[in-house]
């Protein structure tokens, strides 16, 4: 089963995350604030940003009773009028995560590496968006519903990618197409319900 090569990276005020995969390659360098990574142990759980990329940094508890960090990053980038990006999924022991982190730190910021456990089967989740996906990333609030639903959503084993792009009709929602091996799979809309109040406001699936 494919994993994720991490480089960590503790200097001063930041730890920066960089990966290493097949499916994806080389990531940019994605950078939290340390106080913020230091309270995730009692909150359990961050949403940092980083320029239009943000990630979802949140604990879980293995079947064995391991803290389990879980890493989602949406990396995302300009290109012309359109927003282009993908999401990546790792998972990593927390124990072994804070001792990078302490390990970098104390080293002047020298890069650890990990390699995150082995993942259940998801499939790739691009994003090509004009003008949507710019709305959502400037709200945190807005950030945190849309990475929610994707973590709930799109664990279908025959798929391979999941195409996003942006809604025309309803603002802050997209339209979805899967691609399985064997072609076209299911398309949609995730619609984002109750607007006339966005701290109440919440997205669904239509198919």
């Amino acid at each position: 089963m494919e994993r994720t090569m991490v480089k960590i990276c503790a200097e001063g005020e930041f730890v920066s995350l960089r990966t290493y995969s097949r499916k994806y390659g080389r990531s940019g360098q994605f950078f939290l604030w340390r106080k913020e990574l230091d309270e995730l142990g009692t909150k359990g759980k961050l949403l940092g940003s980083d320029g239009y990329s943000y990630a979802r940094l949140y604990l879980h508890k293995s079947q064995e009773g391991e803290e389990i960090l879980k890493v989602e990053i949406t990396w995302l980038h300009s290109s012309g009028n359109e927003l282009i990006g993908r999401l990546e999924r790792l998972s990593l022991v927390y124990q072994d995560f804070l001792c990078c982190v302490e390990e970098s730190a104390l080293a002047g910021g020298k890069i650890c590496r990990r390699l995150s456990l082995p993942e259940c089967h998801r499939p790739v989740i691009e994003f090509n968006s004009r003008h949507n996906l710019k709305k959502v990333a400037r709200i945190k609030g807005m950030r945190r519903k849309l990475g929610k639903f994707l973590d709930r959503h799109f664990r279908w084993p025959d798929a391979v990618r999941i195409q996003i792009v942006d809604d025309s009709c309803v603002p802050y929602s997209f339209f979805f197409r899967e691609e399985r091996l064997n072609g076209n799979g299911i398309c949609g809309g995730i619609i984002l319900h109750g607007q006339e109040d966005l701290k109440k406001a919440c997205y669904g699936m239509h198919t």
